[in-house]
């Protein structure tokens, strides 16, 4: 019969009491300096595990448009390196809907992508090469060539951020910084000039 919280049953500890004559007390101890014992070493194997660190991605900043400029946007998205040949998922994103936000100040809309088509999508993310297609004034920008070294990091119940260290806007090398991150969250921004 098993007994409440101790892992010891009846022909266990007539076992016990073969071996060392342990009284109740001191085979109580020894049971629950193992139970402490694996639980800790249950702990220690999880903490001690690598896990992979997550993409950011680049959040749009469109600088000298208005609203009604970029109020749809579509981003296409290509297999990286094969100078935009392979396309593999198109989303549009527009002021109408609830899948991005836009944020303006000044000259400057930043348009924060968040949940495509009803579930959660990366936007700008390293994996792929992309182009931002404004329909209202017939232009294209692509981004590609994103350098995300990949990571992982030691630890428990944490997170860790792959850096994005530079891609290619329209052919131009930029280096970008990170943005705030009560506007970006973990995301880099990319400004589109008019």
């Amino acid at each position: 019969m098993l007994v409440a919280g101790s892992c010891c049953c009846s022909s266990f500890r007539r076992s016990c009491s073969k071996l060392g004559k342990l009284n109740e007390f001191d085979m109580q101890l020894l049971i629950n300096k193992k139970s402490i014992g694996i639980c800790l070493l249950a702990v220690l194997m999880n903490a001690c595990r690598n896990v992979p660190c997550h993409n950011q991605n680049l959040t749009p900043v469109f600088i000298g448009f208005s609203v009604s400029d970029i109020d749809t946007l579509i981003f296409r998205q290509y297999q990286k390196s094969e100078n935009f040949q392979q396309l593999l998922d198109t989303f549009v994103i527009t002021t109408n809907t609830r899948n991005a936000h836009y944020v303006s100040s000044h000259d400057s809309t930043i348009v924060l992508l968040d949940v495509i088509g009803g579930e959660k999508k990366k936007i700008l993310i390293p994996d792929y090469d992309w182009q931002v297609s404004i329909p209202s004034i017939q232009r294209t920008d692509s981004i590609q060539e994103m350098v995300s070294p990949q990571s992982d990091n030691d630890c428990w119940k944490c997170t860790c951020w792959n850096p994005i260290n530079s891609f290619k806007q329209n052919g131009k090398q930029v280096i970008p910084t990170q943005g705030d991150r009560n506007v970006f969250g973990y995301s880099y921004p990319a400004y589109i000039r008019k």
